[in-house]
């Protein structure tokens, strides 16, 4: 976890000015929002684990050539299916013959670089981008026993890639629709996730 951090930290340290979106004057500004999130898993996990509801936070920084640093942290519920989890086939998540899966958390810290799409603006308030970023992951899994509920927790490093398209106002206030892709170095083999997300910010500065 300490080496995703790092990697966090060095890609958010060269904050530079850069261009706003096409028709926007040019500032230094911090945009700052949140919005909310829902998705899945792919492979074996989509049996155990219904798409579920979550929220996010994020903060973004301008770089130069299009370019924009954002530190974002997320929270996904999923409930299970109460499929028996033999850990046969997937991800070692905690679970044991017997088991029958019942909830599962996904607390996320990301860092991402992302490049506004300029070029391919919709009108003069639509931008399109896309980004990539390192992330840690907090996975949570709940299971039902005949003795009674069992958790199991656990810190995993993985990545994800991005791509939205972000609607501003003369006033500053702004709407991103994203979509994203998640994959996590779980214990015994590698989870991937999918997410699409509505962004509400606001752009802060000069």
């Amino acid at each position: 976890m300490r080496r995703i951090l790092c990697l966090c930290f060095a890609v958010l340290v060269p904050v530079l000015p850069a261009a706003r979106p096409a028709g926007a004057e040019a500032k230094i500004a911090l945009d700052v929002g949140g919005g909310l999130i829902a998705g899945g898993y792919f492979e074996e996990l989509r049996h155990d684990w219904r798409v579920g509801p979550g929220g996010t936070l994020f903060v973004q920084l301008p770089l130069q050539n299009s370019l924009e640093a954002r530190l974002s942290g997320s929270m996904q519920w999923n409930d299970g299916t109460l499929r028996e989890a033999t850990g046969d086939g997937e991800p070692n998540l905690g679970q044991r013959p017997g088991d029958l899966t019942d909830t599962f958390r996904r607390t996320s810290v990301e860092a991402a670089l992302l490049w506004r799409v300029e070029p391919r603006a919709i009108g003069q308030v639509g931008v399109p981008y896309v980004g990539a970023g390192v992330s840690t992951y907090e996975l949570a899994a709940k299971y039902s026993t005949p003795e009674g509920d069992r958790e199991w927790t656990e810190w995993e490093p993985g990545g994800h890639f991005l791509a939205g398209v972000r609607f501003y106002r003369t006033s500053g206030l702004f709407l991103s629709m994203e979509g994203k892709l998640h994959g996590i170095d779980a214990p015994d083999d590698w989870i991937y996730a999918y997410e699409g997300a509505v962004l509400i910010g606001w752009m802060i500065g000069p």
